[in-house]
């Protein structure tokens, strides 16, 4: 009994603690409720919280910035991440920042695309919130760079928080366009930091963005490397012209023969694509899907083209998938997500629908080719057996087989298999070789090349791959004098010496034959003038070289009879011995005539004609003294400061540096003397500027 009763009241002691711990009593024996009161949160919780949402990984941040760079009609975008992408430096040549945005631009719902709520309906940019650069500058430490097309100077400031840190940008000198670096991201958010993967894989997923809109934006150059001094990973031209010449050299030449296009089009709706067939697969899909231009998931378009290669790919198999989908801007509802990954479609199920069907179709027409003409396979020890046999046969050494028909030939068959419930052939393609009694009478199959195509294998055997990257990377910054200049290439800063680059530039134009057109004389010049005019030049002409007349009139034949070989490097020349055009090399550059005398001397009397006109000597030759003419001449240490005014501070810019990014092929011995010299990088100029600024 006394057992009973000490259970009992432990029974209730427990009871009563459990009402204490949910409810209390004041002094009157009303019951008091515990539960929190509803509290705004903090605008900087609040601001955190967004920009969480908004850059979940570094590969996001990259993607606002790449879109951010696209509205800025970029043509040039760089991507450096640096440890996995906690530090970003994304540049660009756009548009630019205008100096009195610089403030507000990195301000949350800041946005020059919105005035109000129904401007979302015909919105055609990818930024539209303003929430972008504000969530980065929550997350991280943002350095902006920027430069209006046409402003002499740019301007930089640093944000934190949504906020400009200096009272004012700071004027500084950098290339046109802009320069976003986001450093220590997530450096207030450690568990987030903490979630990221190794370096190598959250940089193949920053990587994997930009070779998407490298796919998307054929027209735009895209280059992308995991740190400041290493081999970039993706570098496009820029002037592929569409996707699919884009594809290969991004994603592996081995896409480019299995690629099948898709073009839907209706009243208002646009679906163009490429796709692999039946005869290719891969390990994992990669697939991509644009919707005006954005890179988004499309559930219900994902769908459907998974649900058209079932039938056609067995598990474990993948396709690659690349379709850019347009609709009116009011059928698209791009405002569903906070990274805006992902859109909603009006017409979405019809869209999927036929892009399911085409998909299918197109499929189906593959795979019923492949069934009537079965894919020949190679098999050495059959060749080796046909053509040992073929030996004999010609030696007279063994009995004569008896002759096959030509079916028999060319289609040996080794073996049938039976594979998926499919037929394969694996065959032998040997095909007899006869000698043929005509030989004699037909054009050899290897003909001797062109001296002007030797001249231009010669110029691509001897390039310098890393100078090659680091003019295709070249961002004009000022001119020292007239005959140097400044650019940066990356981080690094370059010293060029225009006399050298520009010479050898010109020569590979004029081997190549991409002089624009030509540059016409009013009242053609006689070559027997001019050559009066060079034999004048003091230490040209001595009376031991012979008379001047008949130097004359020798060089005016020599021209004369090597007319054709002059006018395809843009030298036309009549046959009264008078010069008519001569080549544009350059874009907006005209020769000084006052060297013309002189140069056509030297191509009458130093070309080796005797090797003869299609000879590669005579066509490097002649395009080394014609390359002359288009050089400025003079010393490259010239201590004139520069001139904004002159014609070569313009020039340069606009015609001779689009040239030296896209075709120029630096040969190696430019690696050699001062023709090129690194002087610093931007690395080092930061420190410097940060230890004067400590010092002052």
């Amino acid at each position: 009994m006394q057992r009973k009763h000490s259970s009992t009241r432990m029974l209730h002691a427990v009871v009563a603690s459990l009402i204490c711990s949910c409810m209390s009593c004041n002094h009157t024996g009303r019951v008091m409720d515990t539960v929190e009161t509803i509290k705004k949160l903090p605008q900087d919780v609040v601001n955190k919280i967004a920009a969480g949402e908004v850059v979940q990984r570094p590969c996001h941040a990259v993607k606002e910035l790449i879109e951010n760079s696209l509205d800025a009609h970029a043509t040039q975008i760089t991507v450096i991440a640096k440890n996995g992408g906690t530090k970003l430096v994304v540049t660009d040549n756009g548009d630019g920042i205008r100096p009195e945005d610089m403030k507000r631009v990195c301000e949350r719902f800041t946005t020059s695309k919105l005035t109000k709520y129904e401007d979302l309906q015909h919105v055609a940019t990818f930024g539209f919130r303003g929430e972008a650069l504000a969530s980065i500058t929550y997350v991280a430490r943002v350095r902006i760079v920027t430069r209006r097309k046409g402003a002499s100077k740019g301007v930089s400031a640093s944000y934190l928080n949504g906020e400009m840190k200096e009272a004012a940008p700071n004027v500084t000198v950098c290339p046109e366009g802009t320069s976003v670096t986001v450093d220590d991201l997530f450096y207030n958010l450690p568990v987030r930091k903490a979630s990221l993967r190794s370096s190598g894989t959250e940089y193949s997923r920053i990587l994997e963005v930009v070779k998407r809109y490298a796919v998307n934006y054929p027209e735009t150059k895209f280059l992308c490397r995991k740190d400041f001094t290493a081999q970039p990973d993706l570098n496009t031209v820029g002037t592929e012209g569409t996707p699919q010449g884009v594809i290969p050299a991004v994603f592996g030449k081995e896409l480019d023969k299995h690629l099948h296009e898709i073009n839907l089009s209706t009243e208002d709706i646009t679906v163009k694509g490429l796709f692999t067939g039946t005869d290719y697969t891969a390990r994992r899909i990669v697939s991509m899907y644009f919707v005006n231009g954005r890179l988004v998931d499309c559930s219900p378009i994902q769908k459907a083209v998974a649900q058209a290669y079932v039938p056609f790919l067995g598990k474990g198999k993948h396709p690659f998938v690349y379709l850019s989908i347009t609709v009116p801007p009011d059928e698209i509802d791009v405002n569903v997500h906070p990274t805006k990954a992902e859109v909603a479609l009006l017409k979405e199920d019809t869209i999927a629908s036929k892009v399911h069907d085409a998909i299918t179709a197109k499929l189906n027409t593959i795979q019923q080719i492949s069934k009537e003409f079965p894919v020949v396979v190679l098999k050495e020890e059959a060749r080796k057996r046909k053509l040992e046999e073929d030996e004999k046969e010609d030696s007279g050494g063994g009995p004569r087989s008896p002759s096959p028909s030509q079916g028999e030939r060319d289609l040996m068959v080794d073996s049938v298999i039976m594979k998926a419930g499919k037929i394969e052939l694996k065959v032998d393609s040997v095909k007899s070789e006869k000698a043929n009694p005509f030989k004699q009478l037909l054009p050899t199959q290897n003909p001797p090349k062109h001296g002007r195509a030797l001249a231009m294998e010669r110029i691509a055997g001897t390039v310098h791959k890393r100078m090659k990257e680091i003019f295709e990377n070249m961002e004009h910054v000022g001119m020292v004098g007239e005959r140097a200049c400044v650019f940066r290439s990356g981080d690094d800063i370059y010293l060029m010496d225009l006399r050298v680059v520009m010479r050898e530039a010109a020569y590979q134009r004029i081997v190549r034959g991409e002089c624009s057109s030509t540059l016409t004389f009013s009242e053609p010049p006689r070559i027997a003038d001019l050559c009066e005019v060079a034999l004048g030049i003091p230490g040209v002409w001595e009376p031991s070289d012979g008379d001047k007349q008949e130097i004359r009139t020798a060089l005016v034949d020599c021209l004369v009879k090597h007319r054709p070989v002059l006018q395809e490097v843009g030298i036309v020349i009549t046959t009264e011995g008078k010069v008519t055009s001569l080549p544009r090399v350059w874009n907006g550059f005209v020769p000084s005539l006052e060297h013309l005398p002189l140069a056509l001397l030297r191509i009458g009397s130093d070309v080796p004609w005797e090797a003869g006109d299609t000879s590669e000597l005579v066509y490097r030759t002649l395009a080394t003294e014609l390359s002359s003419l288009y050089t400025p001449i003079g010393s490259t240490c010239d201590p004139a400061p520069p001139d904004p005014s002159s014609p070569m501070s313009t020039f340069y810019p606009a015609s001779i540096l689009p040239s030296l990014k896209g075709t120029f092929m630096p040969p190696t011995q430019l690696t050699k003397g001062t023709s090129l010299v690194k002087l610093t990088n931007i690395s080092a100029l930061h420190t410097t500027f940060e230890r004067s600024h400590c010092t002052i």
